[in-house]
């Protein structure tokens, strides 16, 4: 009886073994697909830096233009005003 009852255990023990073993598995794929996902964020948010840094440097070089242009009006309005005071 005693043995029946250790057999019972070691098998009941042995099922569970297997059972927390294909849990481990499953576990493994999840994260592994989970890497592949970062990793495919991860290029995607390269590529979005990659275009938000060119956006600054069009949008640094379209502020310059302005501003040429407004001190260029600035300039031009001053000399006209002044050249009548004169």
């Amino acid at each position: 009886m005693a043995e029946e009852r250790s057999a019972t255990l070691v098998g009941g023990v042995e099922a569970e073994v297997r059972a927390l073993r294909q849990d481990v598995t499953d576990l493994k794929v999840s994260v592994g697909r989970l890497e592949s996902g970062f990793g495919q964020m991860d290029k995607r948010l390269s590529n979005v830096e990659t275009a938000v840094n060119e956006l600054r440097r069009d949008n640094k070089q379209s502020f310059f233009w302005l501003l040429g242009i407004v001190l260029g009006t600035w300039m031009s309005t001053m000399w006209a005003i002044l050249s009548k005071i004169r």
